[in-house]
């Protein structure tokens, strides 16, 4: 399942998320978006959009006051607007058209009074989520990270947790200060969500543009989307924070970002979860190798713990999915994912974390597209052995090795004439380098 989308300025792109697109010029487009799902069912709507010219004064950067408010039921909140023009000094806002997008306005109220963004909580439901984001636009240039609201629904039962680019509105019983101090918290999350950003080229989500939302319900393990949701099952074992859960299901949302192909967001865990455990000890190898200096003893302990724990886990899998017969299922964990993972841990054991990244660069239209494109489904599903087999082309360029012994082994289908024309192609591609670089975002 997933969409395509034609913008009708030349530009055509996936995403099986909510995606978007900054045209160039002023003018009016014809805007077609293609549906599909995995049996073979599509569907193309059409739409037109007029696109408007800037005013005389073109701006380089809008940014607030501030980028947190909390407030209960009843409050409210203002937070200044500033705009600045292409040569850095200030600019009124008087002239210049201010634009809010409400995700939520359930959540919250939310207007503009000349250069002030006005916010007003409404009453929301027991065990939703309590934070809310909203966005500002000043001549159609976006804020420079929205303004996130969180919704002190329940004082003294939920705690907040604000870092440089993460919130997290949680139970208090998620946080035991004893094993790990708020501020050893909120650092890891930031790490996670910078070195999730940074592994992938050209994102937009670059740092100061996006914040990143972790909030609660009773009734999930994990779930993706922003803000991301956590429940009684992912509650701190030991005292630790399971931030394993925030990393795997940050991940997801990073991987069905337009930036990359929306292959790692359709349904099926062949693709999607294993791209979400990678990334998820990604963020742990990283910060144990590169950032321990910047955490606490415990916090690094922490760590520690939960990188074992996840080897350990995928390694018992392993060995169970063998001991069951390899019986391979795309798209459930336990038959191809799990298994997968673990074959990806050794190999990044063996020639580095870091490769995630040029992992990554084999499925961004931009940087390969003949490859990418091979994905793009235009009125047809992929096979399984097809999508498995560009996996395998994928391993084998990041890795530099033939992964399809270890595939053919764990029986997951394989397509070799495919898997020779992609291992061709991937040949003539220049990956620009050392992947180490940019672990983090500048």
């Amino acid at each position: 399942m997933g969409w395509w989308y034609d913008w009708g300025d030349g530009t055509i792109s996936s995403s099986y998320f909510a995606t978007y697109h900054r045209y160039e010029s002023p003018g009016t487009y014809l805007i077609r978006v293609h549906g599909f799902d995995d049996q073979g069912n599509s569907k193309t709507v059409s739409l037109t959009h007029k696109v408007s010219a800037h005013p005389r004064t073109p701006l380089r950067r809008v940014h607030l006051s501030d980028y947190f408010v909390g407030m209960g039921d009843d409050d409210t909140s203002r937070v200044t607007i500033f705009a600045e023009d292409t040569s850095g000094n200030a600019v009124s806002l008087g002239g210049h058209t201010t634009e809010l997008y409400n995700p939520q306005p359930q959540r919250v109220t939310a207007w503009t009074e000349g250069a002030e963004l006005v916010v007003s909580a409404n009453e929301t439901f027991e065990g939703d989520a309590c934070i809310a984001y909203l966005y500002v636009y000043v001549d159609g240039l976006e804020v420079d990270r929205p303004l996130a609201v969180i919704i002190n629904k329940h004082p003294g039962m939920y705690c907040s947790a604000v870092g440089q680019y993460t919130v997290t509105y949680l139970p208090c019983e998620f946080f035991d200060l004893s094993r790990m101090a708020e501020q050893d918290y909120t650092k890891l999350l930031d790490l996670g969500y910078l070195l999730e950003n940074g592994s992938i080229r050209g994102l937009r989500w670059e740092p100061g543009r996006m914040l990143w939302g972790v909030t609660y319900c009773p009734s999930v393990h994990g779930a993706s989307g922003n803000p991301l949701v956590m429940g009684d099952s992912a509650m701190p074992r030991n005292g630790i924070p399971q931030l394993g859960i925030v990393f795997h299901e940050m991940g997801h949302g990073f991987h069905g970002h337009p930036a990359v192909f929306n292959r790692f967001g359709v349904p099926g865990a062949f693709y999607q979860e294993t791209m979400a455990e990678w990334m998820k000890q990604f963020v742990y190898e990283t910060i144990l190798s590169e950032f321990t200096d910047q955490i606490s003893i415990k916090a690094v302990e922490a760590v520690e713990a939960m990188r074992k724990e996840s080897l350990e886990y995928h390694r018992f899998e392993y060995d169970r999915y063998i001991d069951a017969g390899c019986v391979f299922d795309y798209y459930q964990t336990g038959g191809g994912s799990h298994p997968l993972v673990h074959l990806i841990y050794g190999y990044s054991q063996l020639h580095g974390w870091h490769r995630i990244r040029r992992f990554l660069d084999h499925f961004q239209y931009d940087h390969i597209p003949d490859y990418s494109l091979l994905f793009a489904v235009h009125g047809g599903i992929e096979p399984i052995e097809n999508r498995v087999t560009m996996m395998a082309a994928a391993l084998s360029s990041t890795f530099h090795l033939d992964v399809r012994p270890d595939f053919l082994r764990l029986n997951f289908p394989l397509n070799d004439p495919l898997y020779d024309e992609l291992t061709e192609l991937l040949s003539r591609v220049d990956f620009n380098g050392d992947e180490r670089q940019r672990l983090l975002p500048e």
